[in-house]
């Protein structure tokens, strides 16, 4: 059997058969993150993913008016708040 050294596996064939090659230690190895987006709320274990449904009119008055007072456009925290007073008032 023949082995081709072009084309897309051509390097890691190289490695595979070099005597003494040792592979490249990975993140999970050692631990270390490489540059890229900053962990969010979904990954933070504090936070829980809901699911709901609401009026179209209400959504587009919502995000009107976070638009208008400069809020960051996101309904999670709004979401908490209401969700928050809701539970100690009952």
């Amino acid at each position: 059997m023949t082995v081709r050294t072009d084309g897309a596996l051509a390097g890691i064939l190289k490695d595979i058969q070099r005597p003494g090659a040792r592979p490249k230690p990975t993140r999970a190895a050692t631990g270390k993150r490489g540059p890229g987006r900053p962990k969010g709320k979904r990954s933070d274990p504090k936070f829980k993913q809901i699911t709901g449904l609401i009026e179209r009119d209400l959504h587009r008055a919502v995000l009107i008016k976070m638009l208008n007072t400069g809020r960051p456009h996101d309904l999670g925290p709004i979401l908490s708040e209401l969700l928050g007073a809701w539970v100690k008032q009952k």
